[in-house]
């Protein structure tokens, strides 16, 4: 499996659209877990959201098949409601959301859906078909309604601002009884209107890069890295590592140039962009990616242990 991820221009491209966060980032503790990062773990992903989805409390990813593989489809509802309808469709008492990647579409510019081509391909399958076209921050969504064999269906494409054109289909699922209409509805209305994208540190950590002073953690499908850059104040020379959790992971080094942090968030102070590639597994994944490190200054170099797959480097 070899996938390339958004490099530095991407990530920090969509962090500039990140003026609606919920939190000001100063007063966010990064090391929090993520609700979106529990719907979309990281193992086996590169792509997610970097939303705080307005979905109940008790709502939760299943598949029918056991692992949470987002090719097919992934269903967000409470354990018990979701147990019971893999079992029985029928017994659905509550209205429940699925979720996959789709190949149907491809988002072909960041931030917005082409509306025109979307339109006229949903009508083809969707009579009376109905669009509302939004963003949840940078993500743009275009959620539709229409008739097909006798019964009204609610989906909803939501871009991912991938190089590879990555989009997420939604589908609204509602139990076979007219009073659920209603709660079905109100519950997919709110899912859209009231979804934020999260602030500029957990939009970070959400996709793959938790940002410390002086590190930062890699998140690769679930295998973790911690990449540190120090700069020496007697002669500025800048000290950087990347040091795999395991001997699963190794790091092969392309460049690093030093910038500063252009959004808000430590906003000016000296960033790291290192680009390289993340190899797990011998090759099973192979990752590139521009890591960003906020650098520490220090009085010396931290000593770093000898370790296998330790990467080292001074710029």
């Amino acid at each position: 499996m070899k996938s390339s991820g958004l490099q530095s221009i991407g990530l920090f491209l969509l962090a500039l659209f990140l003026h609606a966060a919920h939190l000001h980032a100063d007063e966010v503790d990064v090391t929090q877990p993520l609700r979106i990062s529990q719907l979309m773990p990281r193992e086996g992903l590169f792509s997610t959201l970097a939303v705080e989805p307005a979905i109940p409390n008790d709502f939760i990813a299943l598949s029918k098949e056991g692992e949470i593989v987002y090719s097919d489809w992934v269903y967000w509802g409470p354990k018990e409601i979701l147990k019971a309808y893999f079992q029985d469709p029928s017994s659905l008492s509550e209205p429940i959301l699925r979720v996959k990647f789709t190949t149907d579409i491809k988002q072909r510019k960041y931030f917005s859906f082409d509306e025109k081509p979307l339109r006229d391909q949903v009508s083809s399958y969707l009579e009376k078909a109905s669009f509302e076209f939004g963003r949840w921050g940078a993500y743009p969504y275009c959620r539709f309604s229409g008739w097909m064999d006798n019964s009204e269906g609610h989906l909803a494409y939501v871009g991912l601002n991938e190089d590879n054109g990555a989009v997420l289909l939604f589908h609204l699922i509602v139990p076979q009884k007219p009073e659920s209409n209603a709660p079905a509805l109100k519950l997919w209305k709110k899912f859209f209107q009231e979804t934020k994208e999260l602030p500029e540190p957990l939009f970070f950590k959400a996709n793959g890069q938790e940002l410390h002073i002086g590190y930062t953690i890699v998140d690769i499908v679930g295998r973790k890295i911690k990449v540190t850059a120090e700069k020496r104040k007697s002669d500025q020379k800048v000290q950087f590592t990347a040091i795999p959790q395991d001997q699963t992971v190794e790091f092969r080094f392309e460049k690093a140039f030093k910038t500063i942090m252009e959004v808000n968030w430590h906003h000016n102070k000296p960033l790291l962009k290192i680009k390289g590639t993340y190899i797990v597994d011998e090759g099973w994944v192979q990752y590139s990616m521009t890591t960003s490190v906020l650098i520490k200054e220090v009085d010396e170099f931290s000593s770093i242990p000898p370790k296998k797959n330790l990467f080292l480097h001074t710029l």
